[in-house]
């Protein structure tokens, strides 16, 4: 698992990045391809959060030269809104979240996350 955490300026600008790696038959559902979890991921957002935040439809978009999809979520805080930026794709049977969180206002927040995204590269 890769972590990256910044802490900026403002103290509750706390801004973070997580990859999480999950080896076949180490969660509780296999999916066909990374679109499918993607679309669980989304369908299980809106049946237990969507009343704390909105997401958005699923984009495909490409990490490393790999489909990936990706979704935005924008959720209440304790006391702010943030958004969440999560990709989700599959190498070698493997299934990965990549996932960004920081303030829904923090532009150059959201840019450092996308940065981060295009700059992976899976081994």
């Amino acid at each position: 698992m890769l972590y990256y955490y910044k802490e900026v300026k403002r103290l509750e600008a706390v801004r973070n990045f997580v990859i999480y790696k999950y080896d076949p038959g180490s969660t509780f559902k296999t999916f066909a391809n990374a679109k499918e979890a993607a679309e669980y991921y989304v369908d299980t957002f809106r049946k237990h959060y969507e009343d704390r935040g909105e997401v958005s439809e699923i984009k495909q978009v490409s990490i490393d030269g790999l489909d990936a999809f990706r979704i935005d979520i924008v959720m209440e805080g304790t006391e702010y809104l943030e958004k969440q930026i999560i990709v989700i794709f599959i190498k070698d049977e493997t299934l990965f979240e990549a996932n960004g969180i920081c303030l829904a206002d923090d532009q150059e927040g959201i840019e450092e996350i996308e940065a981060i995204l295009k700059s992976l590269r899976i081994d």
